[in-house]
C-alpha cells in the first residue's frame, strides 16, 4: 500500500503527458463576417448596384434615341442623334467599368489587411495552444518523475528492510537520517532492544 500514491501519481503524469489540449478560436465573429463580405467584394471587378446603374444608363438611351424619331427631321439628323446617343452611353459604360474596376483594386487590399489580421489571430491561438499544451505535458513529466524516485526510495528501503543491509531513510520533517529498528548490522532487532538502537 505505501507505493500507492506513487503509482497513482505516475499513472496521473502519464495522463497529463497524454492529454488533449483543444485549440480555443479566439476570433471575433463581427470580424469573420467582415471577412466574408470583403472576400465577396475583392472577388468582382463590378460595383455595388452597377447593374442597376447599367440600366438607368440603358434606358436613358433608349428615352433619348425615341424623342429624337418622335422629333422628326431629316433621316440623317435622326441618325447622327442616334449615334451620339450611343455614343454617351458606351461612355457611360466604361467610365462605370473603371470605377468597378478600382473599387476591386481598393477591396483587394482591404482583404490582404483582413487576412493579415486572421493570421495574427490564429497565430496567438497557435502560441497559446503550444503553451498550455507545454504546461500540461511538464507537469506530467513531474509526476512521472516523482513517481519513480518514490518507488526507487521505497525500493531502497525494502531492499534495506529485508535484505540485511543498513540502508538509512529520511526522517519525515527533518534532514537526519533514521536508521530503521529491524536492520541494524543487518540482523533483526528483537522488540526488547530496540530503543538501545538507533
Amino acid at each position: 500500500m505505501a507505493a500507492a500514491p506513487s503509482i497513482y501519481k505516475g499513472i496521473s503524469g502519464l495522463f497529463q503527458s497524454d492529454a488533449e489540449v483543444k485549440k480555443r478560436d479566439t476570433t471575433p465573429e463581427a470580424f469573420k463576417e467582415g471577412l466574408a463580405l470583403t472576400r465577396q467584394a475583392a472577388a468582382s471587378n463590378r460595383l455595388p448596384g452597377q447593374s442597376a446603374e447599367e440600366n438607368r444608363i440603358a434606358q436613358q438611351t433608349a428615352g433619348v434615341q425615341a424623342a429624337a424619331q418622335r422629333a422628326g427631321g431629316s433621316s440623317s439628323d435622326i441618325l447622327a442623334a442616334l449615334g451620339a446617343s450611343d455614343a454617351r452611353q458606351q461612355q457611360a459604360l466604361a467610365a462605370l467599368g473603371v470605377r468597378g474596376e478600382a473599387y476591386h483594386q481598393q477591396q483587394q487590399g482591404v482583404l490582404r489587411q483582413g487576412l493579415a489580421q486572421q493570421a495574427a489571430y490564429q497565430q496567438r491561438d497557435q502560441d497559446n495552444f503550444d503553451r498550455e499544451r507545454g504546461a500540461l505535458k511538464e507537469a506530467g513529466q513531474r509526476n512521472i518523475y516523482g513517481a519513480v524516485d518514490g518507488l526507487s526510495q521505497l525500493g531502497v528501503y525494502a531492499l534495506g528492510k529485508y535484505g540485511g543491509g543498513d540502508t538509512e531513510l529520511p526522517v519525515p520533517g527533518s534532514s537526519k537520517p533514521r536508521r530503521p529498528r529491524s536492520m541494524a548490522f543487518g540482523l533483526p532487532v528483537p522488540d526488547g532492544l530496540a530503543g538501545l538502537i538507533g
